[in-house]
């Protein structure tokens, strides 16, 4: 079973809310032991129960809570790992507080918390609250399914620093720069110390800097590292000094394929040759990229302005093309645009006879502007993904792609 659902990311607050709250006392002291919530963080553990239908993929997650009073009213702050949410707190007459505002709930992806009850004794923090999941689609035959659960949450002062969050792999220039941070924070600035130096944005500052990004498409093949400052909201400061990276398969030699292939390859992407049934556009060799891979190539540019394709769309069980353009992505090295490249799939397909697939729709030529100036061009292609129909067959393409150029 797949989680999907939504969340407010960011710090923005949704707009949606639930009401009822219990007594305030549900794993925690009776409402005479209880001291008054102040500005404070804390170091929260969920623990979540639902139906037995709904499966509880994320365990019992942990985040940060941070406890703030920016103009006298109390507020929280929740996050981990580039998720954050927010939302006004109303203190009752007996010292607890409660939001009703609909947002993520950090370390559970795909699960939104709407609603939080809240109270203090000494050293602990306790809490209830309401959250919930979804999953399936529009086009499944039981639609989207949301599952409720009920959260209990504790919590104890918190006493660890913020970090970094950087994998170990190099970034894809195509790809946007985002820096999460492992909690909120109350302040922070980055930028990426190198050639060329970038500085970046920071993520919500009204509610908890969370994350650190950037839309410039960064230069192939290049290292920086990070510097700058920031501390959370309990004055812990945030580790700088990492590296980051971006991969370079080399240039593409723009040869239709027919030669030693330069390209960031996932999954199941590779060079499809004319040995078998289905043949390339044109040539000998072209770049098959299945559904849920990508190919990420290189080109240089002297004076041409265009990327010019060809591109053949293979379908697994349906006749008839996909519904809607496929997708590709294009961008220049040192720009900020990444524009979307799209193109009509021909309704005419052709049965075709073969392991994997059962049809072949015309292949189509493809040209569009390359946006902005700059030598350096990067094209990613991705098939786009079509959830599945009411008879649960996958409409879904692989794409065929051949005489990939710039002129």
């Amino acid at each position: 079973m797949a989680i999907g659902g939504g969340g407010t990311f960011s710090g923005e607050a949704g707009n949606g809310s639930i009401g009822g709250f219990g007594n305030g006392t549900a794993g925690g002291p009776p409402l005479s032991q209880q001291d008054p919530l102040v500005a404070s963080v804390w170091q929260v553990q969920a623990k979540l129960s639902g139906t037995a239908q709904c499966l509880n993929l994320c365990g019992s997650p942990t985040f940060t809570l941070a406890l703030t009073q920016p103009s006298g009213n109390l507020q929280g702050i929740w996050g981990k790992d580039g998720q954050v949410g927010t939302a006004p707190l109303t203190v009752m007459p007996n010292d607890t507080a409660s939001a009703t505002a609909t947002t993520v709930f950090p370390g559970c992806p795909g699960m939104t918390l709407s609603m939080l009850h809240l109270w203090r004794s000494g050293a602990q923090l306790f809490g209830t609250g309401t959250a919930s999941s979804s999953f399936g689609n529009d086009g499944a035959p039981q639609g989207i399914q949301v599952c409720p659960f009920d959260v209990t949450l504790t919590g104890t002062a918190e006493t660890a620093a913020p970090q970094i969050i950087v994998g170990a792999a190099p970034l894809n220039p195509i790809d946007s720069v985002k820096i999460a941070v492992s909690e909120p924070l109350a302040s922070g600035s980055l930028n990426l110390a190198g050639s060329p130096q970038l500085s970046l944005n920071a993520a919500a500052p009204d509610a908890g800097l969370i994350a650190f990004t950037s839309n410039t498409v960064l230069p192939f093949s290049t290292s920086w590292q990070l510097a700058g400052a920031g501390a959370d909201f309990a004055g812990h400061a945030l580790t700088v000094g990492q590296t980051l990276t971006t991969l370079d398969p080399g240039v593409f030699a723009q040869d239709g394929f027919e030669g030693s292939l330069n390209a960031i390859l996932t999954e199941k992407a590779a060079v499809f040759d004319d040995s078998g049934n289905i043949k390339p556009p044109t040539g000998h060799r072209a770049l098959l990229i299945p559904r849920s891979s990508t190919a990420t190539l290189h080109l240089q540019r002297t004076t041409g302005q265009t990327l010019k394709f060809n591109v053949t769309e293979l379908f697994p069980f349906y006749n008839g093309g996909a519904s809607g353009p496929s997708g590709a992505v294009l961008a220049t090295v040192g720009g900020t645009q990444r524009k979307a490249i799209t193109w009509v799939t021909s309704t005419h397909t052709t049965a075709v006879t073969d392991p994997k697939f059962k049809y072949a729709a015309d292949t189509v030529a493809v040209e569009t502007p390359i946006p902005e100036a700059g030598s350096d061009v990067a094209v990613q292609f991705a098939p786009t993904f079509l959830p599945p129909g009411p008879s649960g067959i996958d409409p879904s393409s692989s794409l065929l792609i051949d005489d990939l150029r710039i002129e």
